[in-house]
């Protein structure tokens, strides 16, 4: 597989971490008030935690080694990668204290 391949697909992952979750909130919103206008809102944070996450990722391609390790990996691997590494980065940014008001 060729590195931007799975640079693709990791952003697939990454990205499916909160489209799945829209999306699905937004056919049930619709479902249950039988209208489209239901949809909820897009949250910007999403796309936020998208780019913090791509930025992680990027660094961690510095290492030949694990451009190496990347370039082996199954597709599905890559994309559960992306998933899950959307995720610990989302749980890391939520447990930093916020700033007392």
């Amino acid at each position: 597989m060729e590195l931007w391949q799975a640079i693709l697909l990791w952003l697939a992952g990454c990205a499916g971490r909160f489209v799945i979750p829209y999306v699905s909130a937004g056919f049930m919103a619709v479902g249950e008030a039988n209208d489209w206008k239901a949809w909820p809102a897009w949250e910007w944070k999403l796309l936020t935690a998208f780019i913090l996450a791509s930025g992680a990722f990027v660094a961690t391609l510095l290492s030949p080694a694990m451009r190496e390790l990347l370039i082996t990996m199954a597709p599905e691997t890559i994309i559960l990668a992306g998933y899950v590494g959307q995720d610990l980065g989302r749980q890391v940014i939520k447990a930093i204290p916020k700033k007392p008001s």
